[in-house]
């Protein structure tokens, strides 16, 4: 298994995480929370690094990384156009706020 390294973040002493470090947080968010806020959000720290601490528990010795959590059917399906009549084209078109020969027109990104 590999060494964990230690985690930089929240500190928290006796008393979990303080208005000091959620202060912290806060300006990295660019929030500025009133006392009563920042009070709250020290709990809700609290209660987050308690259940991550929690994980830290289990033993995951001999249990594979998942990288890809999701299989099945369709996630790497085709990109092919798709005709079924659902989508009526001229209709479509009308919506648009601008189109071009038959095709939606929009503004230039690069370049």
């Amino acid at each position: 298994m590999a060494e964990r390294r230690p985690q930089e973040g929240l500190t928290r002493d006796a008393d979990g995480a303080d208005a000091t470090e959620v202060g912290r947080v806060a300006r990295l968010a660019r929030l500025a929370p009133d006392e009563g806020r920042t009070a709250r959000l020290a709990s809700d720290f609290e209660r987050i690094l308690s259940a991550f601490e929690s994980l830290q528990s289990i033993d995951v010795d001999g249990v594979e990384p998942l990288h890809r959590p999701l299989t099945g059917d369709g996630i790497e399906r085709g990109d092919v156009a798709c005709d079924d009549g659902a989508l009526d084209r001229d209709e479509l078109l009308a919506r648009a706020a601008r189109t071009r020969e038959g095709c939606f027109s929009v503004p230039r990104t690069v370049g």
